[in-house]
């Protein structure tokens, strides 16, 4: 007789069915499976990895705008034969990738949310206090580093060449270069 019973323990989300039909159970995966609660992914290239390792709180705007704290969970190497056209750089070249997974522990706000995009935040730095100009107002130095345009109280324009901190909220820290606060710097239109 054939009885139905609930599988004790964890509770778990059929993602895949892998199995083939006819084929003999004994030692083959027929399912693929995953937990409950919902969680963020990202692909991020290699670069990124050192500020996301597990453990890593950051910050998770969901698809309505609410904004939820998370916690790196885990983090999947995915091989250059792995990617898909995506994962080509500029050059042709493969740029190497791999795939965090967030948790996020107020399911409440993100079943709201709904599916979709998210951004994820890491803020492992913080100002206060610090002079800042729109980013669209540094302009790259042929000589290397960054300038910004400044308006002279005679009106004339000067470039002056500065050095960047933390750049956040479409905004660049100036931590060295001549210029002050209340400077008038040009911002293309």
């Amino acid at each position: 007789m054939l009885r139905s019973r609930r599988a004790s323990g964890a509770r778990l989300r059929v993602s895949q069915a892998v199995g083939v039909v006819g084929s003999s159970p004994t030692g083959t995966a027929l399912l693929k499976v995953t937990g409950t609660q919902l969680v963020a992914t990202a692909k991020v290239s290699y670069d990124q990895l050192s500020r996301l390792s597990p453990g890593t709180g950051l910050k998770v705007a969901l698809p309505n705008g609410n904004t939820v704290s998370g916690k790196v969970t885990a983090v999947h190497i995915i091989s250059p034969q792995q990617q898909d056209a995506g994962g080509q750089d500029q050059s042709g070249g493969t740029k190497q990738q791999s795939e965090v997974t967030v948790s996020l522990p107020d399911q409440k706000t993100v079943k709201a949310a709904g599916p979709g995009p998210a951004t994820l935040t890491v803020s492992d730095h913080r100002a206060n206090q610090v002079l800042a100009v729109p980013g669209t107002a540094l302009l790259a130095l042929a000589e290397g580093g960054y300038g910004v345009e400044v308006i002279q109280p005679d009106g004339q324009h000067k470039l002056v060449p500065v050095t960047i901190g933390l750049v956040a909220g479409a905004r660049a820290e100036i931590t060295k270069g001549d210029i002050r606060e209340g400077t008038k710097v040009v911002i293309p239109e």
